[in-house]
């Protein structure tokens, strides 16, 4: 084994020189290669060159087909540093990136000399200590890299990579990886990361980015200026297709909180701007807990219309979230009629990365103190998690002024294949809504498996250490119906079902092209493909609460809502039954929903939303031929009761076709009617915001 000459953690952190870096952030010398990890979410803690003599558990040399094989009798072998101060970092050790170069085939290219000509070098890598992933890379699941002016891609699954794995758990060493690349010599270093990284510097880079475009925009002239943002976006999803803009978006970017070591933590608004007649006066108001921060830059109060709250990485090494993130930021400011509906009828509230300090340091899961932020949601502390408690603090002010809808927080998973949906149990019809969500994301994209959603009572013993995670606390917390951890596969799913079409979009082509990845057996995942299933995400939220004229319900086996509901509520019935025979004999109970006494959305407004609101695109049919078609109530539905929950708070629309009409919105206690301002109700009278 050759001693490595270390060079000291370096301060030059990409964007970020006051910053210093962590131990595992370093340069280190072996012979002419230069390993590095002094960078933003850098992980090598340290870097030895084994003889392949010395283990007879290396994988054998591949045949490879060019460069310089002289180094090919050893091997480069890489550990991976845990995430900082947790009792169990030791289990948090997934996350690794770093570069290569080779400095001596730099230093001989001449003045002259192209970047690149100095030919390959086929060198043989292993990343020991990492989580045991064994099931991940069984199915086939392989380290990214990046090599210089290129976008990042997998290894490929080639003999002449070589790639094997070995789980050591009697050593302590962990899940071992190897492989064969062969370096391009001198034209700059190569990365190789566990998935695709994302960095906190470009995270704000990018959102500072979008937001200037919108900034520099009159929002009812827009999409000139603001195709740009929509142009970076994409670029960071590693697409070349581009939506067009919209017009009439709002768009606002604050400071949410500052992170522990100094970073900033963005809270983003995306809805449709106030006509020039609306008041434009009304600004959000902190609660008094956040006046600090909230009340410097506020923006804009769309009382009339319901929140939906996303967010992403908090688990910072699950970087497939940021691009579901992306995605569903890029659809909800295009021109897409399903995005202008969203954006008219719900306000989005978003926070792009609400761990920076673990994602800079190149954690896989914690923060700066070593806590798993996710575990933190039913008593966060402002002096340790300061993130969690801020944005509790936004949601259950929210949730009391009855303005909060829906709760999204965006993982990755590393063994579940397929994206799906975490929720919690609820009883009765509340739960038929929750699950007709699922359905929905499942009808929207190729990529959602619903086969793989799993939902559990949050109180039960067999959620214990779950309760702190922001689906189990804030669902209590807020009483919300609607709150979801959505994960996707670092891999593939099982397949990749084609998708019915979309309204009267002309095409498949009109639409992102991850939408367009399906087969019968696994699809590998890429940005595009995440990034689908953000845009899924939303596009569900409209179906189940608003007016889809390019909805794919129509062209389906459910044709409409109403099957949905129905069909959700027995797939309730035949998963609880189950669930609830082994919560009866622990003596568990399920989360309390009792809607006795609750506002509910009648059946006959659920078929008032799918029908025709006179724009030529809309797939639904006509009043008179949507009756002519009725579903018969007493065949189909006895066993259902279609009273079903209003979200709260609607915007009141515009009575025209271009605004068609979405679900009502009531809600338990005070509320507010747009023609009357402020009323008070007794607990249980209906106050119908919008008439249709």
């Amino acid at each position: 084994m050759e001693c490595a000459s270390e060079e000291p953690p370096s301060s030059r952190l990409q964007g970020i020189e006051s910053f210093p870096a962590q131990p595992w952030q370093q340069r280190i010398t072996l012979g002419s290669l230069m390993f590095a990890s002094d960078f933003e979410c850098g992980n090598m803690a340290r870097v030895e060159r084994l003889s392949t003599m010395q283990d007879n558990t290396k994988v054998e040399t591949p045949s490879p087909q060019k460069g310089n094989l002289t180094s090919m009798e050893d091997e480069y072998v890489v550990t991976v540093a845990p995430g900082a101060g947790a009792e169990d970092a030791n289990n948090n050790k997934s996350w690794f990136y770093f570069s290569i170069e080779d400095t001596d085939a730099l230093d001989a290219l001449g003045d002259q000399d192209p970047p690149g000509s100095g030919g390959g070098r086929s060198i043989r890598l292993a990343v020991r200590g990492l989580n045991n992933h064994v099931c991940l890379f069984r199915q086939g699941y392989r380290p990214w890299y990046q090599e210089p002016r290129k976008e990042w891609q997998r290894l490929p699954s080639t003999p002449d990579i070589g790639f094997s794995f070995l789980y050591d758990a009697e050593g302590n060493t962990g899940l071992t990886i190897r492989w064969v690349h062969t370096l391009i010599l001198g034209d700059g270093p190569t990365y190789f990361a566990f998935c695709i990284p994302f960095s906190y510097t470009q995270c704000q880079e990018l959102v500072g980015l979008v937001a200037h475009e919108f900034a520099a925009a009159e929002p009812l002239a827009q999409s000139k200026h603001t195709q740009r943002a929509l142009q970076h976006l994409s670029t960071a999803i590693q697409e070349d297709w581009v939506p067009s803009a919209g017009n009439g978006v709002y768009f606002h970017r604050e400071e949410l909180a500052t992170s522990l070591d100094g970073r900033r933590i963005d809270l983003l608004t995306v809805t449709a701007a106030q006509q020039p007649e609306e008041a434009r006066n009304q600004y959000e108001v902190p609660p008094p807990e956040l006046e600090d921060t909230l009340s410097l830059n506020p923006s804009q109060r769309f009382s009339c219309r319901p929140i939906a709250f996303i967010s992403a990485r908090v688990h910072p090494g699950e970087t497939p979230a940021q691009f579901t993130f992306f995605g569903l930021l890029r659809f909800l400011i295009s021109n897409d009629p399903r995005a202008k509906n969203l954006r008219t009828n719900f306000v989005f509230k978003l926070v792009p990365m609400l761990n920076p300090d673990g994602v800079a340091r190149g954690h896989f899961r914690t923060n700066s103190q070593g806590f798993d932020l996710n575990r933190c949601y039913a008593s966060p502390q402002r002096s340790l998690h300061e993130s969690i408690w801020t944005v509790k603090q936004l949601l259950t002010n929210w949730a009391e002024a009855q303005r909060l809808l829906i709760y999204i927080d965006v993982h990755a998973h590393p063994s579940r294949q397929g994206c799906f949906l975490l929720m919690n149990r609820l009883e009765g019809i509340a739960h038929s809504w929750n699950m007709a969500f699922a359905r929905l994301c499942k009808l929207n994209s190729p990529h959602f498996d619903l086969g793989q959603c799993d939902f559990e009572d949050p109180t039960s013993e067999a959620a214990e250490g779950r309760q702190g995670t922001g689906r189990a606390a804030i669902g209590s917390a807020c009483g919300l119906r609607h709150a979801y951890t959505l994960e996707c596969n670092f891999h593939t799913g099982k397949s990749a079902e084609r998708v019915f079409p979309a309204g009267s979009l002309e095409s498949m082509t009109d639409e992102c092209p991850g939408i367009r990845h399906y087969r019968d057996k696994p699809v590998p995942y890429y940005p595009g493909s995440w990034a689908q299933v953000g845009e899924a995400t939303v596009v569900s939220l409209l179906d189940l609460y608003g007016h889809n004229c390019c909805s794919r319900l129509p062209g389906t086996k459910y044709k409409s809502l109403v099957k949905v509901l129905e069909a959700s509520n027995q797939l309730y019935v035949r998963y609880a039954r189950r669930s609830n025979s082994k919560a009866n004999k622990k003596g568990d109970a399920s989360m309390s929903n009792d809607t006795a006494d609750e506002n509910f959305e009648s059946f006959e407004d659920i078929s008032s939303r799918e029908r025709s609101c006179g724009l030529a695109i809309c797939c639904w049919l006509p009043a008179e031929a949507a009756a002519a078609n009725a579903v018969d109530l007493n065949a189909d539905f006895t066993s259902l009761i279609f009273d079903v929950p209003r979200p709260p708070n609607s915007s009141p629309g515009i009575k025209d076709p271009v605004s068609p009409p979405i679900a009502r919105f009531s809600s338990v206690g005070s509320g507010y009617n747009s023609s009357v301002g402020p009323v008070a109700r007794s607990r249980g009278q209906s106050v119908d915001i919008i008439k249709r």
